[in-house]
């Protein structure tokens, strides 16, 4: 089973019949992270659209491992920890996403404003 192939039926899952049955259908037999990067982005997206913030966590966190000059990555695990109320953790991560040039200015700025909340 492709990984390719399970992350189109998984964006279809998540548009026909919802989230949440995206990602049953995603947690089946994983594929190997370093690997499949894309795979396990999606995953942690949708773990925090499913309310399943731990998980999220870990996931960006191991998405991190790989590669730490993924904006969208920190700021996913910055969130994943302000929803936890790990709010030292969530600054950090935030301060790491706005650092790095690929993150879109939508998103800096709703970092940089956690942050200013988050820092008072």
């Amino acid at each position: 089973d492709m990984p390719a192939l399970r992350l189109l039926k998984a964006r279809w899952f998540a548009q026909s019949e919802g989230v949440t049955r995206a990602l049953t259908w995603l947690e089946i037999n994983p594929p190997e992270v370093s690997k499949h990067a894309d795979y396990f982005s999606l995953l942690a997206n949708y773990y925090q659209q499913t309310g399943k913030f731990e998980q999220s966590v870990e996931t960006y966190a191991d998405l991190l491992e790989l590669d730490a000059e993924q904006a969208d990555w920190w700021l996913g695990l910055g969130v994943g920890y302000d929803r936890l109320k790990r709010y030292d953790d969530a600054a950090f991560a935030y301060r790491q996403a706005v650092a790095l040039p690929s993150l879109k200015s939508s998103l800096a700025i709703f970092a940089n404003d956690r942050l200013k909340q988050l820092t008072r």
